[in-house]
């Protein structure tokens, strides 16, 4: 069940603006923003969490390539673009492939974990690579599972694309 939506960060954002030094610019979309963050422009998308951004495949869309900002409520992924985390009241922001705070790739094992490493596959990050090379020695059934994920994640679904 999801506990954050993106229509819950986007209002939470615009609450937040003064306390982040923020203004809105421009809006390109119904979730895509043109956003000045500490006098720096930005094209930012908004999302509930950061692994909502490979599961909407945000970076298949064609806004893709100008979008340098996710602005979510927790940062729970790795993405190719940095982070803005409004969960604590003045922001907490996150360079490109950066992980979250908690993560560490030598520590393995459940949900949470799955999910950081799913988005750093994805994102291209070199060391989950390599820590799934090590998967792959010890576990040839949770190495294609990973491989399986990411394919899930990188392929185009037919019908119409989610908003961006």
């Amino acid at each position: 069940m999801k506990v954050w939506t993106r229509d819950n960060t986007l209002d939470l954002f615009r609450r937040q603006l003064y306390a982040l030094q923020s203004t809105v610019v421009a809006a390109r979309s119904r979730y895509v923003y043109e956003v000045q963050i500490k006098g720096k422009l930005y094209t930012a998308v908004i999302e509930g969490y950061t692994r909502e951004y490979w599961e909407h495949r945000v970076d298949l869309h064609p806004l893709a390539e100008q979008v340098d900002l996710v602005i979510c409520y927790r940062h729970d992924s790795i993405v190719s673009k940095r982070v803005l985390e409004l969960s604590s009241p003045s922001g907490r922001e996150y360079d490109a492939f950066t992980p979250p705070s908690w993560f560490d790739f030598e520590q393995r094992g459940g949900r949470a974990w799955a999910q950081v490493f799913t988005g750093a596959l994805l994102a291209g990050h070199g060391e989950a690579y390599q820590i799934l090379e090590q998967i792959r020695e010890e576990s040839p059934a949770a190495y294609y599972r990973y491989l399986r994920r990411k394919a899930q994640l990188a392929a185009h679904k037919q019908g119409h694309p989610v908003a961006v």
